[in-house]
């Protein structure tokens, strides 16, 4: 198991959790993990940051962290979310920051019991922060969420002491914030839990996982990076906030009638969907005008003619995936299926959905993958996302496009652009209209990066793998032996590989370039052998990998 974060190394091991939970009672046996999130205004506006956790029939996490064996019985359940509003009268002010401490969990009843539900709030699985640059709406939503207030036994979210926060209140309900709220919408999953070797679940309390929800909407410009981690490089945008609104408020220009949220008054700035959700409609958006028609038209021409266009080919492909998908899905217990219609299949193309309205279990019904052809229809459908015409889906292109947003975060479902990412940190660094704040600052690359796979112990070797650090000479991470392998990401170059064993031995390389043309250098390594044996190669999928030898015996 890795070691546990950081800040609470010396507090809380992570064997603190090591005791099997009792027949249907649970105690807290300490204080649980605590990772952080720094918020960096670089904007002329106010922000108002508001955390909500989700709703699960059955936490993971919590079975995790607690060593549920029985994990049918022992669910965690919480059906109900909760939310904390950070600073909602005075917002953080432009060129300020705040500093939220996020405890794993917070503790809601004496003897709490696994098989109740809501007897923990759950705040590192799959929490949503929504970040607002409008006091209204915000308030409109904390005076409704003052009626249910919520009085946690144990620490919930804080402002940590290097911060000045208006108090810090829970709230909880059962449905979440409105769709059309002027805000960004970002999510984060701290600790990683594997569920798939059986009970308890594994641990690993190192890792962030975190996402801009650019796929759903855009209306603010942020980027994020792992907490103490600065060799990743931010997704999203450091777009100054003008800069970024005329981008958007250009787009709809351009391509006419693509629709925008709408908001009781009117937003003065654009909110833009992307194409799932402009098909979807609803009374939260404009009515749809000449793009989307053309989109639609486009489908109708190449489904119903033999048009030998390449793009025609590959949605006539895209279409008989989806086709074959329905069928499969009238086969499942559904009541009642639903009528395959034109605008039906539309909506779980653009969405990248299966069909499984009203099925049992449909969370796992019918799944795309499972479906013939999967591989064949993925590549052409990401094909579609970016044709040069940008006649499939105009949004793609706002939001990764050189001269238009230029970020690196999902525009679609299965975007291959950077999207969701998972890094070892202990915490997230969020900051808006600009870059201040980040600790890298240049933009993450999937391209660029280069996956380092250690050369694994000998058979019968004592000796193993035990420390490794990216461009230092002093390594600063500890490497798990079942996992002996760590990226090369944003860094600047050349690079110093440095690596030790149990016998504290040091092995260096030198990383003299990045992708596409890496070459290896082994200077005055003080292991010259392991160095000289070291090579780094493009995989056929166009990913870089730097293979080492083992550990010396």
């Amino acid at each position: 198991m890795a070691k546990p974060v950081a800040r609470l190394g010396a507090l809380l091991p992570l064997l603190v959790f090591g005791a099997p939970v009792a027949a249907n009672a649970v105690s807290v046996a300490a204080l649980p993990p605590v990772k952080t999130i720094h918020i960096y205004n670089n904007s002329t506006r106010r922000l108002y940051p508001v955390f909500e956790t989700n709703l699960t029939p059955a936490d993971e996490w919590l079975q995790g962290i607690f060593k549920a064996v029985n994990i049918k019985r022992d669910t965690y359940a919480h059906p109900e979310l909760y939310r904390v509003y950070v600073n909602p009268n005075r917002g953080i002010a432009p060129g300020a920051s705040v500093v939220i401490d996020i405890p794993f969990y917070s503790q809601l009843v004496n003897n709490p019991k696994a098989t109740r539900p809501n007897q923990y709030i759950d705040w590192w699985n799959g929490t949503r922060i929504y970040l607002y640059d409008d006091k209204a709406a915000v308030t409109k939503n904390h005076n409704a969420d003052s009626a249910r207030p919520v009085s946690p036994l144990t620490e919930s979210i804080t402002c940590n002491k290097k911060s000045i926060c208006e108090p810090l209140s829970v709230f909880f309900d059962n449905v979440g914030l409105p769709v059309n709220d002027p805000n960004q919408l970002m999510e984060y999953t701290f600790a990683d839990v594997v569920t798939g070797v059986g009970t308890p679940f594994p641990v690993d309390l190192t890792h962030v996982d975190y996402d801009i929800s650019y796929v759903d909407q855009v209306y603010l410009p942020l980027a994020i990076e792992p907490l103490d981690n600065k060799s990743v490089g931010f997704i999203g945008t450091v777009q100054p906030l003008p800069e970024f609104r005329r981008v958007l408020k250009t787009f709809l220009k351009t391509w006419e009638g693509w629709p925008s949220y709408v908001g009781t008054p009117p937003y003065p700035d654009p909110r833009i969907p992307g194409a799932y959700n402009v098909f979807i409609g609803g009374p939260d958006l404009t009515k749809p005008g000449v793009t989307v028609d053309q989109m639609r038209h486009l489908w109708r021409t190449c489904t119903g003619t033999a048009d030998g266009s390449p793009e025609c080919q590959d949605i006539r492909s895209v279409d008989e995936f989806f086709q074959t998908n329905y069928a499969k899905y009238l086969k499942l217990n559904c009541n009642p299926h639903l009528e395959l219609t034109e605008k039906l299949l539309i909506q779980h193309v653009y969405g990248w959905v299966p069909f499984n309205e009203n099925c049992e279990n449909a969370a796992a019904a019918n799944a795309l993958k499972d479906t013939p052809g999967y591989n064949d229809t993925f590549g052409k459908y990401i094909d579609l996302q970016y044709l040069p015409s940008r006649a499939f889906n105009p949004f793609v292109q706002l939001i990764h496009g050189v001269d238009e947003l230029n970020m690196n975060a999902y525009a679609f479902s299965i975007d291959d652009a950077v999207g969701n990412m998972n890094e070892v940190g202990n915490g997230l660094i969020i900051a808006f209209g600009g870059g201040d704040g980040l600790a890298n600052g240049k933009p993450f690359d999937k391209s660029k990066v280069i996956h380092v796979n250690l050369g694994a112990p000998v058979a019968g070797s004592r000796n193993q793998w035990k420390s490794y650090g990216v461009c230092t000479a002093k390594p600063d991470q500890d490497i798990n032996p079942k996992f002996l392998s760590f990226n090369i990401y944003t860094v600047d170059y050349p690079c110093k590989i440095t690596v030790t064993d149990r016998n504290d031995a040091v092995y260096q390389l030198v990383v003299r370039n990045e992708p596409p043309r890496p070459v290896l250098g082994c200077g005055s390594s003080s292991s010259p052998e392991w160095c000289a044996n070291t090579n780094v190669k493009k995989d056929k999928e166009g990913a870089w990998y730097l293979e080492t030898p083992s550990p010396a015996e």
